[in-house]
């Protein structure tokens, strides 16, 4: 049998199982539809979601503890509406303007759900109601309290610590903002720095319903710096620049102050002073020749930054007699 044969023999039984009993099918689609429709509008379920909680409060008062925003409601309804419910839609208006300074129970059970779509019906508001305090607010002027964590690298320290600005004006209700005294920043992680760290950090306020007025973000210069100390060097060789001169002192001691790491790392033997004789010398067999900080008759050499300087050299007084 050709392959064109065969392709043929199975269009036809296709064609015959689709169009036999074709009326009953068309009947047991049209059940199946009904029977879901019915199941869509006809059984009743419950789900749980969130309406928005919108507040309206006295112009000249707020809450001590913050407000919740939303609310957990239970509707009920056929399964086909409540699983269409649009949770964006769904609001609790609660109307306190006209309240007085004090403790308010809230009922929210009383108040009409809106957005609630024809058809669905509220089962239940967790919570039910709601202790709401208001009392008058309060603006006060109170330092900013950087928050510094961690330890610079080795051989370095942490110094001052200082915001800009140093103060800010907070406001919120009257008993929370009378208990602060200062507002503390987000945390600054200092760990490993080796130089002064400035941070741009918002305000950390953990009173929910206080907030800072025109501010919201201080910058805070944390100060590092290295940790100074001083080393001195025993037996340093004395050495004269000009030919045809030599020093009373073989050796002397130097001081040297900088950076402890800096200080630690110069080897004993590439410190040395080198002491030179004054161009006004003529036909003079000797001279004497002080140390002087600043001055190029007694040079100091070691390697490093120009962190670190001498802090003492002695003996500083240099004989110098000419060679015979």
């Amino acid at each position: 049998m050709s392959k064109a044969n065969k392709s043929g023999r199975w269009r036809r039984r296709t064609v015959r199982l689709l169009t036999r009993n074709v009326w009953l099918k068309v009947s047991s689609l049209l059940l199946a539809i009904s029977v879901w429709a019915w199941v869509q509008s006809g059984q009743v379920i419950e789900r749980r979601t969130r309406a928005k909680i919108d507040w309206s409060l006295p112009q000249d008062l707020v809450s001590v503890d913050a407000l919740p925003k939303t609310v957990v409601v239970t509707v009920s309804g056929p399964q086909g509406r409540v699983r269409g419910v649009d949770r964006s839609r769904l609001k609790l208006h609660v109307d306190l303007s006209d309240s007085e300074p004090g403790t308010h129970a809230v009922d929210l059970v009383s108040r009409e759900l809106a957005g609630l779509s024809q058809g669905l019906t509220l089962v239940q508001l967790n919570p039910p109601a709601l202790d709401i305090e208001l009392e008058a607010p309060l603006t006060r002027r109170v330092r900013i309290k950087p928050l510094v964590m961690g330890e610079p690298a080795e051989g370095y320290q942490r110094h001052t610590v200082r915001a800009e600005p140093e103060t800010v004006e907070i406001r919120g209700p009257t008993s929370l903002v009378r208990g602060i005294s200062e507002v503390p920043t987000d945390i600054i992680d200092i760990s490993g720095a080796q130089e002064t760290r400035v941070s741009e950090v918002p305000l950390a306020i953990k009173e929910k319903t206080v907030r800072p007025v025109n501010l919201r973000t201080v910058e805070v210069q944390v100060q590092v710096d290295a940790i100074m100390s001083t080393r001195e060097f025993d037996e340093v060789p004395v050495v004269v620049s000009e030919a045809g001169w030599i020093a009373n002192l073989a050796s002397t001691a130097v001081t040297l102050t900088g950076p402890v790491l800096e200080l630690g790392g110069i080897p004993q033997d590439q410190v040395s002073v080198i002491v030179r004789v004054p161009a006004s010398v003529q036909d003079q067999r000797r001279i004497v020749v002080d140390y002087t900080p600043g001055e190029d008759d007694v040079q100091i050499t070691f390697p490093g930054s120009d962190s670190i300087e001498v802090k003492a050299l002695g003996p500083s007084r240099f004989v110098l007699e000419r060679a015979q």
